[in-house]
């Protein structure tokens, strides 16, 4: 059976992905002013489940996931380096350059 890709599903490798917090995906409520989201990069469509589910690398644990809740930066418009924005250091990075 041939799949016609569809051009909306197509996103640009690496692009900084929100997903929802684990805690809003299973249906709870979150304090106020914790964060909704957190961050990973984009690594593309998963080949063995929907193409609606994505590869995600967690920055933080250096873990790739399948994500279902998530919005694409795809013209990495909230990675510049700002007072704001800082700098992401993860601790996995640090780990294997040693």
């Amino acid at each position: 059976v041939d799949v016609v890709p569809k051009v909306k599903e197509n996103h640009a490798f690496g692009c900084p992905v929100y997903a929802l917090s684990n805690v809003l995906q299973s249906g709870n409520r979150l304090p106020k002013w914790d964060s909704r989201a957190r961050l990973g990069l984009y690594l593309g469509l998963s080949p063995c489940h929907a193409r609606s589910t994505s590869l995600v690398l967690n920055i933080n644990t250096g873990l790739v996931s399948l994500q279902f809740h998530i919005q694409h930066d795809d013209f990495f418009e909230t990675v510049h380096l700002t007072v704001n924005n800082p700098a992401i250091s993860s601790s996995w990075q640090i780990v294997t350059s040693l």
